[in-house]
């Protein structure tokens, strides 16, 4: 799983991402944190989402994740597949990438100083896109994790066994990497499969995850005019970019950088990366 909606969740068939760059952001104005989803529904809040949909019941939670997991299994194994139909995308979107990781090389010490280039995990890597055109172009090794078993394999047929070496298959809601193995971890259009919850722990055992020097790059789909919304179909979440920043302070991770993918089409959503230690 790489992207699951990500390019068409919420709002319409044709995707989420439009928009010139423009960095840094402005707040999203704190009356937006309510939100919709696809068949209507409105909520006062993300947290009454929630509370709706699990409410601490164990097997709601499940539920909640089974359905991006048959959504899953009828994506094609390809690069088209894993960006719901928008492959051509892909080269501007990595292009995009490889200059934030740019900027990250050169960090000031005030903010901790760059990251090194030694070993990068992509999270939610699908067939391992983003690790052969962006990862490997600038870190010496990579590891993968991707819960769909099938996209597992063929990224074994694809990345350089060399340089790439482990190839996890598990959910980013139970995965638990290596304390301090990374100098990244990149997680792209897969946060908005997380519940609020989820999502603050897997970015704390991220944390962990790092280097001295490490940094968390999440790359998604973001709302920057108006509160989150849920795609049924997959149970995907597009969130605002307020409501991100408020998830990292709560995982206790600091923001040091960020940057709007710049060119992708103007029909599409609004995609934010963001630099975390």
């Amino acid at each position: 799983m790489e992207n699951g909606g990500s390019l068409t969740t919420a709002r319409g068939e044709e995707g989420k991402r439009s928009g010139k760059k423009k960095e840094p952001f402005p707040p999203v104005p704190s009356g937006l944190e309510m939100g919709e989803d696809s068949d209507g529904r409105k909520y006062p809040s993300c947290q009454a989402l929630w509370d709706e949909e699990i409410g601490g019941d164990h097997a709601k939670h499940k539920q909640w994740y089974a359905r991006a997991e048959e959504y899953w299994k009828q994506q094609a194994i390809s690069v088209d597949g894993v960006l719901g139909g928008y492959g051509n995308v892909s080269p501007t979107d990595l292009s995009g990438s490889l200059r934030f990781l740019d900027k990250i090389g050169k960090l000031p010490a005030g903010r901790g100083g760059p990251c090194e280039w030694g070993r990068a995990l992509d999270c939610g890597a699908g067939i391992g896109r983003v690790t052969e055109g962006c990862l490997l172009h600038r870190f010496k090794h990579a590891d993968v994790v991707e819960p769909r078993a099938e996209y597992v394999e063929k990224a074994k047929t694809l990345l350089d066994r060399q340089r790439v070496e482990r190839f996890d298959c598990e959910a980013l809601q139970t995965f638990v990497p290596e304390a301090g193995r990374y100098d990244c971890i990149w997680v792209q259009w897969v946060s908005l499969y997380l519940t609020d919850e989820d999502f603050v722990s897997f970015l704390q055992r991220c944390k962990t995850a790092l280097r001295p020097q490490g940094v968390v790059v999440l790359k998604e789909n973001v709302v920057l005019d108006g509160g989150f919304h849920v795609d049924k179909s997959d149970n995907s979440i597009m969130r605002a970019d307020s409501h991100y920043r408020e998830l990292f302070t709560r995982a206790g991770m600091n923001l040091l950088l960020d940057m709007r993918q710049p060119n992708f089409p103007k029909q599409l959503y609004p995609v934010l990366m963001y630099c975390l230690r």
